[in-house]
């Protein structure tokens, strides 16, 4: 902490309304004084509540990783959590049009982001990147470049990641709040491998010396991109600014060997070691824990055979066993990737990356990514083991991740390997992730844009975890939950045929029509961090419409959480407007379910305005 500024890390936690007498609060309280001490001048503990309308909440001063504690271990009795700082009592001008129910903890301190700015920012500093705002979508609503990402505060809590890549620079300041804990919870496939240490000189992220650097530069190149691969997919799931489920739970499963080999074998034996790993525990859990186990598995890698060797058919059965055995496993979800090769008639490279063909942009052409584009629905899944989710009932918990474009020109337009049998895509296109510290292409930044679906896979698995965490959901619902919000970004005009459904987290903000009204558990994004956000006071607010037989009820709600008392709440029934058909919003209204609003309407599944109740067609 900084002791030039007394207020630089004082948080304000609400008590959800019913909690106030909770036993739970005695073990806040408990924790407080045993983890920060009684003095109440040094910890700001001071606890309030509002007797007109019994809302309580609580301040503490402390890290942002306690922070994370708190919330991780009673995101059940506290309903949010907000900065507090003298530096942003400055006005009404910088809180105004703010909805939001808790802060992002995706971007925690300053030095996150790409430059530091102590003094005052413009709003454009706190806009989200467009893949994000992108997963949060409410279906209705179009985004522009300044955009908000919303998700719920749980992230993903509680949920267990074995995220299965090459390597990964796991003291990037992007895992800095991360324990790691120690070797032998992840999971290696060479006997010599371990964790890497913070002192380079003793275990390095991957062993290559300067003279192996100098005499073999090609291979050199390969380790760095196999590191960085692993750092970009790790980043995505659980990284503390892009990441989707930052509060889950990650075990390491590596690859590669000590140098960073890579090979088909090494990834079989990883899937298998994790087999092995889940079993050993669930052999030391209760009943009760197994019941409550989540597990999901993040595979960005394909592997392609070719021909009938009778070593590649045992090879390609041996994968295809341990695949089988996994993604029937009743609490776990193994979620992978359709890979980006594209079609030969195009004359690119079959392994051409789509980050490879913006090289041609900036010269004035744009043939190269229109090409790419066209070759969309023209190469099919062929590498394992994506090409397994064609047979759901042998693979029932395998999800395939195609990718899309979520820049302005091409959105939600589908890109790389596809198949009949995907049904959900993700921005795969200049994705944020953090970037290992190993390339002069990079300009030395630490976070980039990279694209492929080896980064959309790790945004799906990211939003199962917080469907999971939000809701309470099983491995089968969060799966069939993630299915059914998933919906295609096509607008008037275009090619529906082109743009697959893209997944959706269900907690966006209603239409614009309703710009002041939020879902009533959405947690609001911006990419900006704890020190200089400019939410003294978070506002929450919600309209909520709903269509019934006996009219429509119209709900609005104003909470302010600086003191957690409600501003105003009225209610009024008008008669429905007459139901026509409307095919798109018939599909739209199914896939929604009662959950997410459509221009400003929440619908109740039965008065869709449907000819029959059959399940929504699929848009791509």
């Amino acid at each position: 902490m900084n002791p030039k500024d007394p207020d630089e890390d004082s948080w304000v936690f609400t008590i959800r309304k019913g909690k106030e007498k909770d036993k739970s609060l005695d073990e806040i309280r408990k924790y407080i004084s045993t983890k920060f001490g009684t003095n109440t001048v040094e910890t700001r503990e001071k606890w309030a509540v509002d007797h007109q309308d019994g809302v309580m909440w609580f301040y503490l001063k402390c890290e942002i990783g306690s922070v994370r504690e708190i919330m991780g271990k009673w995101n059940e009795t506290i309903l949010s959590f907000s900065s507090m700082k003298d530096e942003f009592k400055r006005g009404e001008d910088i809180v105004s049009g703010v909805s939001m129910d808790f802060l992002n903890n995706i971007n925690m301190t300053a030095d996150k982001l790409g430059a530091k700015v102590k003094n005052k920012r413009t709003p454009e500093a706190y806009w989200s990147p467009r893949e994000l705002c992108m997963i949060s979508q409410n279906p209705g609503n179009d985004i522009s470049d300044r955009c908000k990402y919303h998700t719920d505060h749980t992230m993903g809590a509680g949920v267990i990641f074995y995220v299965i890549d090459t390597s990964f620079a796991i003291h990037h300041k992007d895992f800095e709040e991360i324990d790691w804990g120690e070797s032998s919870d992840h999971i290696f496939t060479s006997s010599e491998d371990r964790l890497p240490s913070k002192d380079k000189t003793k275990n390095p992220d991957f062993k290559i010396d300067a003279k192996d650097r100098a005499e073999d530069p090609a291979k050199y190149q390969l380790t760095q991109k196999h590191l960085k691969h692993g750092t970009f997919v790790l980043s995505k799931v659980v990284g503390e600014r892009y990441g989707i489920a930052p509060n889950a739970k990650a075990v390491l499963v590596k690859v590669t060997n000590r140098e960073l080999e890579f090979t088909a074998k090494f990834c079989i034996e990883a899937l298998e070691l994790t087999y092995k790993h889940i079993q050993l525990r669930i052999a030391k859990l209760t009943e009760k824990e197994k019941e409550d186990l989540r597990i999901i598995l993040v595979f960005s890698i394909g592997i392609f055979y070719e021909g009938n060797h009778p070593e590649s058919i045992m090879e390609k059965e041996r994968l295809i066993n341990i695949v089988r055995a996994l993604s029937n496993l009743p609490y776990v979800a193994f979620v992978t990737a359709t890979g980006n090769k594209s079609d030969p008639q195009f004359n690119l490279p079959p392994h051409l990356t789509y980050t490879k063909t913006l090289k041609s942009i900036p010269t004035g052409t744009n043939k190269v990514l229109q090409e790419y584009l066209d070759s969309y629905q023209r190469t099919e899944v062929s590498d394992h083991p994506p090409i397994l989710g064609a047979n759901e009932k042998e693979f029932p918990n395998l999800i395939i991740v195609g990718g899309v474009i979520s820049d302005a020109d091409f959105f939600g337009r589908g890109i790389f390997q596809t198949a009949d049998f995907v049904r959900v895509s993700a921005p795969a296109y200049k994705v944020q992730v953090a970037l290992n510290y190993g390339g002069l292409e990079y300009s030395g930044n630490e976070y980039t844009g990279m694209s492929g679906t080896s980064l959309a896979a790790p945004a799906v698995a990211g939003v199962l975890a917080v469907l999971i965490s939000a809701h309470g959901y099983t491995i089968e619902e969060a799966k069939d939950k993630l299915y059914s919000l998933a919906y295609s970004r096509a607008r008037d005009g275009d090619d529906t045929s082109l743009y697959p459904p893209v997944v959706y987290n269900g907690m966006g903000q209603p239409p614009k029509s309703d710009s002041e009204s939020s879902d009533p558990i959405i947690a609001s994004h911006p990419q900006t961090d704890i020190d200089d956000h400019p939410d003294l006071c978070i506002i929450r607010r919600r309209r909520l419409v709903r269509r019934a037989r006996g009219g429509v009820t119209e709900e609005t709600v104003s909470v302010n959480n600086c003191r957690g008392t409600p501003t105003a709440t009225f209610a009024h029934i008008t008669p429905p407007p007459p139901v026509v058909y409307n095919e798109t919003l018939c599909q739209m209204c199914l896939r929604a379910s009662g959950t997410a609003a459509i221009d400003g309407v929440m619908w109740i599944v039965d008065d869709c305005p449907c000819r029959s109740r059959e399940p929504p067609k699929p848009t791509g």
